[in-house]
């Protein structure tokens, strides 16, 4: 079995409300949801070559309401593989929370894009915001052909 895919949360960056613990949980959820034989990820620790950087940020968003996150892999000379999180939107670790933005579905969609798929028309890589999408058999066929190279 492959090496699992280490994530590691920047947590000094996290918005005021969300606990660490809770960001934590919501990561490790959302790459549970991604996870199949051949496909495994763990957190990692300050000792580890990390695979991808989870970080919240304002510096390169566009304020609350519109982009919400992003994969910044290696384009534009970025130095590590990030999913970048807009610290100015109001996030939720709670689904029963409505007046905020739950994180669940956005790190979901935003490690799906880690992996290597794109948008689609429907599943967890649908472009744009929906509370109750969720990872399919089908996206996880396509993130471990993507994995894999085939």
């Amino acid at each position: 079995m492959p090496a699992p895919i280490l994530w590691w949360l920047h947590a000094g960056d996290l918005p005021s409300g969300l606990r660490q613990t809770e960001v934590e949980d919501i990561i490790s959820a959302s790459c549970r949801a991604w996870e199949s034989p051949g496909l495994a990820f763990r957190q990692g620790n300050y000792a580890d070559r990390i695979d991808i950087h989870v970080r919240f940020t304002t510096e390169t968003f566009d304020g609350p309401n519109h982009i919400l996150a992003r994969w910044t892999g290696h384009e534009h000379g970025a130095m590590e593989k990030s999913i970048l999180i807009d610290a100015s939107e109001r996030w939720t670790c709670s689904p029963l929370n409505i007046f905020r933005r739950w994180l669940y579905p956005v790190m979901c969609h935003e490690f799906g894009h880690a992996l290597g798929l794109a948008h689609t028309d429907r599943g967890v890589m649908l472009h744009g915001y929906d509370r109750w999408k969720s990872v399919t058999d089908d996206d996880r066929r396509r993130a471990l052909r993507a994995v894999r190279g085939h």
